[in-house]
């Protein structure tokens, strides 16, 4: 240890002195740094200058002092010793590159494709437009009642709406004449044109 590093470490204790505390452990607590770092420092390493500054903060060390241990700490930097590197945290583990991921999204693909194309051919269509095969249909109102219009045989009405705000089973319909209403769907009345 050169003379320079020594004025520092002779600084370092009389910092742990202040501290109040008679143990390592306990001087390095109040200084707000770890066991190991205080014996480093406490054997020539040298602290890094914030960390320098924060322990002279927590030994309650005037400010007007601070200068002293900060040039000490100069010294030993310029004696050519070694700064005690704070140690970056370690890299995040890496995802796997993208030629790993390819195959199972390939096969997402895939499997999303034919499901649907299944859905599409083996699910029965609804279908929305059916042509009357009573001698009349009669138009009705959202609850039911009969308004007085009717849909005739062999015209097509397109479905708008399935339900009614009035808990019925009624639809509602537009026919090619513009003709619109509530029926009650049945196959009695008409048939599907899909």
């Amino acid at each position: 240890m050169s003379g320079t590093d020594g004025d520092l470490v002779e600084l370092l204790r009389e910092l742990g002195q202040r501290t109040g505390k008679t143990t390592q452990r306990g001087q390095a607590e109040v200084l707000g740094v770890s066991d190991s770092a205080w014996s480093r420092y406490l054997k020539g390493h040298i602290p890094p200058e914030a960390t320098l500054r924060t322990m002279l903060v927590n030994a309650k060390v005037p400010a007007n002092q601070h200068l002293r241990f900060l040039a000490a700490r100069r010294k030993a930097e310029d004696s050519g010793r070694q700064e005690d590197v704070v140690e970056a945290p370690p890299d995040p583990p890496s995802r796997p590159p993208l030629w790993r991921w390819w195959p199972v999204a390939v096969a997402v693909l895939v499997i999303g494709a034919a499901i649907g194309f299944w859905q599409l051919t083996t699910q029965p269509r609804m279908c929305d437009r059916f042509q009357v095969t009573a001698e009349t249909l009669s138009a009705r109102t959202e609850q039911g009642q009969q308004t007085g219009r009717n849909f005739l045989r062999s015209e097509t009405l397109t479905v708008r709406l399935r339900g009614s705000s009035s808990g019925n089973t009624y639809w509602y319909v537009i026919s090619e004449n513009g003709l619109e209403g509530w029926v009650l769907p049945s196959p009695q009345w008409w048939r599907p044109l899909c």
